[in-house]
């Protein structure tokens, strides 16, 4: 261990090297002792922030949440038309995860978040998701799509994200077109 003084935000620093041991190894492999020795602290300085790993875990999971949340909340601001909204906010969500590759796998790898597929509203749907939901829903009530349409279309908007950014952050594989391309086609 460097130093058992550490500088800086040392919550911050826990939930970050939390979210890349749970990327890189998995939940079972997260070590409450290992993230400590990794952020330069005592075993015990990590129990004034989290009092347990499933605590840590779940705080990384809304961590990541809400700054993806925030993200796109900014993305979709403004008066421009869905279809613009709904590209900005798809390169938002892919950039979010290029940007943060670890990000991806802790969040989505043996999530205990639920994602409903749908138009409908529904309470506590994953918010990320919501953002989504709301610009294929508005498209549908404007008449831009049948209610079917527009289901699918979400859908698929959807699988296409999530398989771009499996194909973005994988260091294994080269694409001939760029991942903004990808998004701008997927509705």
């Amino acid at each position: 261990m460097p130093d058992s003084y550490h500088h800086g935000n040392l919550r911050h620093d826990l939930i970050e090297t939390a979210i890349r041991n749970i990327s890189e190894h998995g939940l079972d492999s997260v070590s409450l002792r290992e993230i400590a020795s990794q952020c330069g602290v005592s075993h015990n300085a990590i129990y004034r922030h989290f009092s347990s790993k499933e605590a840590m875990i779940d705080q990384c999971r809304t961590y990541v949440t809400e700054e993806l949340t925030s993200s796109l909340t900014q993305a979709v601001d403004g008066p421009d038309s869905s279809e613009d909204k709904l590209v900005r906010a798809g390169e938002a969500y892919v950039g979010f995860f290029v940007r943060h590759p670890t990000y991806f796998s802790a969040l989505y790898r043996n999530s205990s978040y639920k994602v409903t597929v749908t138009l409908d509203e529904i309470a506590d749907n994953y918010p990320p998701f919501e953002i989504f939901r709301r610009i294929f829903a508005q498209m549908y009530s404007q008449g831009q799509f049948t209610r079917d349409e527009a289901q699918l279309r979400l859908t698929s908007y959807w699988a296409t994200l999530h398989g771009t950014i499996a194909l973005t952050v994988s260091r294994n594989v080269e694409m001939p077109c760029s991942w903004k391309a990808v998004i701008k086609s997927g509705f």
